[in-house]
């Protein structure tokens, strides 16, 4: 009796190349996008004996999905040996409906009546607020406010262009911080950094993107 059939490298092959038939199907699907935000009022990071430590207050906590809204707020807080605020608030919300342009992601974070010791030095402003938007199909953006700000009562004019930097005897302030990436943006209002303790002081925050 004669028995007939096709080789075993054959019936492999003929496998795979139905493996990636099956893959490469639904060419009318496409990827989600996916969504990034998060703001925050107030975050320190202090260097003890056991390592660094970070606090935030008014922490919204980063976006799950494309219809995740958070919101997170404080009459008044204050992290111990750094300082605090009154009016603390953040939010970070994404309004996307149908992917579609006027869909974004926002994010905004601010305080009133900051009162800071670093590196032996107070910091001081009337109002601070960080706002990041990510629109669908658009370039994302951000913008800063800082009022009042004065350092030992000296005060500081913030000049509105992004990461203006301030060097003082062991600290450094950033203003109008921004990290731009491919997806998104950040702003940090006010950015504070020791190189005397370590200590590291971000002052309204707010993220937003949109990536792939």
């Amino acid at each position: 009796m004669t028995k007939t059939g096709c080789p075993r490298s054959s019936v492999v092959a003929l496998v795979v190349a139905l493996l990636g038939l099956l893959a490469s199907a639904r060419p009318g699907e496409a990827q989600t996008p996916t969504v990034s935000g998060e703001a925050f009022a107030l975050q320190a990071t202090v260097f003890g004996l056991s390592g660094p430590t970070t606090t935030g207050l008014a922490s919204t906590g980063s976006l799950v999905d494309d219809g995740d809204a958070r919101t997170a707020g404080l009459a008044t807080g204050s992290i111990p040996s750094v300082g605090g605020a009154n009016v603390l608030h953040a939010t970070t919300i994404s309004s996307i409906a149908t992917w579609s342009p006027g869909d974004e992601i926002a994010s905004e974070a601010s305080l009133a009546d900051l009162a800071l010791t670093v590196a032996g030095s107070t910091i001081s402003a009337g109002f601070v607020r960080a706002e990041a938007d990510a629109p669908v199909g658009a370039v994302a953006t951000g913008s800063s406010t800082v009022e009042g700000l004065a350092v030992n009562g000296v005060p500081i004019l913030p000049t509105g262009d992004a990461n203006q930097t301030i060097s003082l005897p062991g600290l450094t302030l950033v203003l109008n911080e921004v990290q731009e990436t491919a997806s998104g943006i950040s702003v940090n209002a006010l950015h504070i950094s020791s190189s005397l303790d370590g200590l590291d002081v971000v002052v309204a925050s707010a993220t937003a993107g949109i990536g792939r």
